[in-house]
């Protein structure tokens, strides 16, 4: 070996290290680096390594021969090939459209006057009638001051007034801010008064019952009022093609709307390059179903009516109701679809279970604005088999679409439909957060750049900046759009879901687009949607809503779709619950209402749920709850865990209870009473010494021998709650905690009190006995204990004992050591990563002070919720330093009785739990779970858990004299 540098010639290369996807080797031979990468080829796409491992060395080359390369910026990581290919994309350009947007349509009245414009239930419209008609409105808005800048309201439900309207207001010069005919009178307010709107075109039977903000001058579209105007033709409009056409007011994650400002040239591309891609002619008819504020309609209407068409308008109670679309379809020969995907598949269902199939002219399909399903085209090819099926995408932002993909032959592979190639004069960028070009595969940023960018949000320069900036290397104006993507080898885009749905849950970071799309791939789910619920700064569950094909019993369907899930994802990210819903909710727009999805457990199987507080104190708990949870339906009888109350959640709401009630109760109260009635009973009960006991009945039903759990190291024991639900219904399940005005300092003091409190609650046995942490310790010892005493110990199950068998030389661990653990644990049960060294501690001076300093700090990491107190973190504290001190002074001796051994994958060290198993003599079997010390006690880790436990006290069950009774009776 000493001679391969000088004259050795490597033959081949061994390297004994655990097999990862990528492992890198350096090794520094006869003064050169000799550089390796091990690689797994077959999970990266082809080519993907080899680009990377060429872009790697030629950095490396880079930096080892020119010096300067070090003070350089970080160079572009990715093969010139794939540059060009991102150039040839991007390669958009075109001359822009120099009229406004509106003067097409006024072109096809001229030349078509007689031709159908718009159908409506109530009335159909030329184009030379509808040309008059927005001449008097647009000499109405004129002779009351509109001008190039102005914004003009357009308060309307869906009818052929809202496209007159909106040509009018462009006739007159000013620009149309849509607003809902529906949105409560304070938001109306706040609109308007954002938008500087004075004036409004509406409906007279929406002008009717709407409570108009003062000073506001109104014209109803279709009244007498608008008809006896003159209609002689307009001078043209005094804006120019950079003023605005439309203001748009989307949700702003503040709360506060954003009013996207779009001015004529960048609206009008997209609808002219529309229309020429797709061959879009006088003969096509679209059926209007987007909201006017929904900028799909921008192209519903300008788009059509420049290519000479028509739109069809359907009433506004139809506008969900596929029943009604395929009449309307029919009827008025309707060739163009232009909606979210979620319309589309309501449609496709309907019309394919009304035998439609083959049957309807509609030839061009356009779905944007959301996720398509991959089963979803070939649905919508089996009802209109001749079609073209377009996805396009973009933003409100950028003129209602920038990007584009022809949707043929979909591989069931797919996780999601590609998003495409951008549109003309329109660029579409993949960015790092340096700004630079992403390389094939790799996700980042999307950005949009082009002609079709808002010039801005309306009044918030601060938003504009903060999304609408310049690249620092090329000046190129972008928009970024918070959504997530890759580019393929062959310049396609890849959707990968938006910025803010990508949740931590447990720890890892999750995309729940990569969930949803895997639950649209099992077999009979028709569409699916996944969300994180909890709060801000607690532990979150993933949920998933799934829709149903005809025929697939929803009954069955949480469990078996959790095991298809679990078989294509890894463990953390198969959610917790899975609810079966006839439909999924939809907002305004037809995209999937996130805010209406309904919370796991929130709703009760009879009226209970709902019943409201009874009294003052209720009335008072109800209020602690729906800070807990804001977006659940609570009654008095709604149970705290199948909302998905969890240990941090429950001493939030005892320290709200103390604050607010002035009542201190023990934590355990809520396994006992989860509801809120129940709670009030002790909060009334508090008055005559409710004191904190032993043992917990969590379960108390069950024709199996009682399980018994012992608290780890912090002394509660809500952290067994949901593995307790795990288990089967015949299991009763008792919880071991540290009482209240006992001084129980050893594991053996811990272990005889709760031996007496087992023996009371069982006094025949047999005895099962387990424990997380510290609690399986703990749990040993009543073992130990209860054989010593002639009891039969039928089983005993450790979870991850992470510290190994004592005594310990803990003479040094003071206070500040500890309160270091204890932020470890902290942080652990929020799936967070913080273990503070103990100095910090010490600096601070004595315990209170120390404890103020762990308290702000694990606020300030949302490790520990805001509504915590010190004093409540400090009782938290005094428990875990007594137990813990415990623990490290406990000698264990020998075991002979049955042990079975969870221990977490990346918990317990192999030489922790060796030494352990050194004290087992009787054959222990180890059994690995997902997870970490903490994760392993979570979703949907627990559930293997449960599992695994309950497989291992079903095979004991034959064994036990409780069982041979049973059968005899």
């Amino acid at each position: 070996m000493p001679a391969l540098g000088s004259a050795g010639r490597e033959v081949s290369t061994s390297i004994r290290t655990p097999q990862v996807w990528l492992d890198h080797q350096v090794v520094e031979d006869a003064g050169a680096l000799m550089v390796n990468w091990d690689v797994v080829e077959e999970i990266f796409p082809e080519g993907m390594i080899d680009a990377m491992f060429a872009s790697y060395v030629d950095l490396l080359r880079g930096l080892c021969h020119d010096p300067q390369a070090w003070q350089r910026p970080s160079p572009v990581l990715m093969p010139d090939v794939d540059l060009a290919v991102r150039r040839e994309v991007n390669a958009t350009a075109a001359p822009l459209p120099t009229g406004l947007l509106h003067e097409p349509f006024t072109e096809r009245a001229t030349a078509h006057p007689d031709r159908t414009a718009a159908i409506a239930a109530d009335r159909t419209l030329t184009y030379g009638e509808l040309d008059a008609h927005t001449n008097r409105l647009g000499r109405w808005l004129r002779e009351h001051g509109a001008l190039p800048g102005s914004l003009v309201g357009v308060v309307m439900e869906k009818g052929w007034e809202q496209v007159a309207a909106t040509i009018g207001v462009l006739k007159s010069g000013a620009a149309y801010v849509p607003i809902d005919a529906t949105v409560p009178a304070e938001r109306l307010r706040l609109l308007m008064e954002k938008a500087g709107i004075s004036l409004v075109l509406t409906q007279g039977r929406v002008e009717k019952r709407i409570a108009w903000p003062d000073d506001t001058i109104r014209l109803s579209v279709d009244g007498p009022g608008a008809e006896a105007l003159d209609a002689a033709p307009l001078t043209p409009s005094p804006a120019c093609p950079d003023d605005l056409a439309y203001v748009i007011f989307t949700s702003g994650s503040t709360g506060t709307p954003k009013g996207v400002m779009i001015e004529h040239t960048g609206a009008l591309n997209t609808c002219l390059d529309i229309n020429e891609r797709f061959g879009i002619t006088e003969d096509d008819r679209v059926l209007a179903l987007s909201a006017l504020n929904f900028d799909l309609s921008v192209y519903d209407i300008f788009g059509v009516l420049a290519a000479g068409g028509a739109i069809v308008l359907p009433e506004p109670g139809d506008q969900r109701e596929p029943a009604r679309w395929a009449q309307l379809v029919t009827e008025h020969d309707v060739t163009l679809w232009n909606s979210v995907p979620t319309l589309m598949e309501m449609f496709t269902e309907h019309a394919l279970g009304e035998g439609l199939a083959d049957t309807l002219p509609l030839r061009t399909v356009m779905m944007s604005g959301d996720w398509i399903p991959v089963t979803l085209p070939d649905r919508i090819r089996a009802l209109l088999p001749d079609a073209a099926v377009w996805s396009l995408g973009g933003a409100t932002e950028a003129s209602i679409w920038s990007i584009l993909h022809p949707i043929s032959d979909v591989d069931p592979d797919w996780a999601s439909i590609p998003y495409g190639t951008p549109m003309r004069s329109q660029q579409f960028h993949v960015l790092n957060d340096a700004m630079q070009p992403c390389p094939v595969w790799v996700p980042g940023q999307l950005y949009i750049s082009g002609a079709g960018l808002a010039r801005g949000y309306l009044g918030d320069e601060a938003k504009t900046r903060a999304a609408f900036l310049r690249h620092p290397s090329t000046g190129e104006r972008l928009y970024r759009t918070g959504d997530l993507g890759r580019y393929l080898p062959d310049g396609t885009i890849e959707f990968l879901g938006r910025e803010d749905f990508q949740v931590k849950v447990q720890g890892y970071r999750i995309e729940l687009g990569e969930i949803e799309a895997a639950l649209a791939q099992c077999a009979g789910v028709r569409a699916a949607v996944v969300s994180a619920v909890g709060e801000r700064h607690e532990a979150k569950q993933l949920v998933a809503y799934a829709v149903l094909d005809e025929g697939h019993d929803p009954a069955g369907a949480p469990e078996r779709l959790r095991e298809a899930l679990g078989k294509t994802l890894p463990a953390y990210m198969v959610p917790q619950h899975v609810l079966a819903l006839d439909a999924l909710p939809l907002t305004a727009n037809g995209k999937v209402d996130r805010t209406a999805l309904p919370v796991p457990g929130a709703h009760a199987d009879d009226d209970s749920a709902v019943v409201a507080p009874r009294d003052e104190i209720e009335a008072e708990l109800d209020a602690i709850w729906a800070e807990f949870f804001p977006d659940a339906s609570v009654g008095v009888h709604t149970d705290f865990f199948a909302l998905g109350g969890n240990s941090l959640l429950a001493v939030r709401l005892m320290a709200g209870i103390s604050a607010r009630l002035n009542c201190s109760l023990p934590l355990s109260t809520l396994f006992a009473r989860p509801t809120i009635a129940s709670l009030a009973e002790a909060v009334r009960d508090a008055g005559s010494g409710l004191k904190r006991t032993a043992l917990v009945p969590v379960r108390t039903e069950g024709s199996r021998p009682p399980l018994f759990f012992v608290h780890p190291v912090g002394g509660d024991v809500l952290c067994y709650a949901e593995l307790a639900s795990l288990l089967s219904e015949e299991q009763p399940f008792y919880a071991l905690q540290v009482p209240d005005g006992l001084e129980l300092t050893t594991v053996a003091e811990l272990a005889a009190h709760y031996t007496g409190a087992i023996t009371a609650a069982n006094p025949d046995g047999p005895f099962r006995l387990g424990g997380w942490s510290m609690g399986g310790v703990v749990a040993l010892e009543i073992a130990q204990q209860l054989t010593r005493a002639g009891r039969t110990v039928e089983s005993l199950a450790v979870i991850d004992l992470l510290e190994p068998p004592g005594p310990a030389d803990h003479a040094h661990v003071d206070d500040a050591v500890l309160l270091s653990w204890f932020a470890r644990d902290l942080a652990g049960l929020a799936g967070e990563s913080w273990e503070p060294k103990p100095d910090t501690f010490r600096e601070a001076g004595g315990l209170p002070d120390a404890l103020g300093v762990l308290h702000t700090e694990a606020r300030q990491r949302s490790v520990l919720p805001p509504d915590v107190d010190a004093g409540t973190l400090g009782a938290i504290f005094d428990r875990f330093a007594r137990n813990f001190r415990a623990l490290l002074s406990y000698e264990p001796r020998p075991y002979t009785g049955p042990v079975r051994f969870f221990r977490a994958r990346e918990g317990a060290p192999d030489a922790v739990v060796a030494a352990w198993q050194a004290y087992f003599r009787n054959a222990t079997q180890v059994v690995d779970l997902p997870g970490d010390h903490y994760t392993v006690m979570q979703q949907p880790q627990l559930r293997r858990l449960a599992d695994e436990l309950t497989t291992w006290l079903d095979d004991s069950r034959p064994q036990s004299r409780h069982d041979k009774e049973g059968s005899q009776r």
